[in-house]
C-alpha cells in the first residue's frame, strides 16, 4: 500500500509543473510556483530516498499509475 501523503505530494508536484508550463502566469508567479515545486521535490526526496538527479516527475507519474491500479 502506498502512503497517502506520498501520493498527495506526487499529485501536487505534477500539478505545479503543469501550472508552470501552462503559460497562464507572470514571471513572478512562475517563480513562486517553482519555489513551491522545489519544496515539494525536497519533501519527496526525503520520503522516497531517491537521488536528487533522478527524474522526479517520471517517478511521480509511475507512482500515481501504480496507485490507480490499486484503486487509489
Amino acid at each position: 500500500m502506498i502512503d497517502p501523503s506520498l501520493l498527495s505530494l506526487a499529485r501536487e508536484y505534477l500539478d505545479l509543473i503543469e501550472q508552470m508550463r501552462s503559460g497562464g502566469y507572470t514571471i513572478e508567479e512562475i517563480r513562486q510556483l517553482d519555489s513551491q515545486r522545489q519544496w515539494t521535490h525536497n519533501d519527496l526526496l526525503r520520503l522516497t530516498g531517491l537521488d536528487p538527479a533522478d527524474d522526479m516527475a517520471a517517478y511521480c507519474r509511475r507512482l500515481l499509475h501504480v496507485a490507480r491500479g490499486q484503486g487509489r
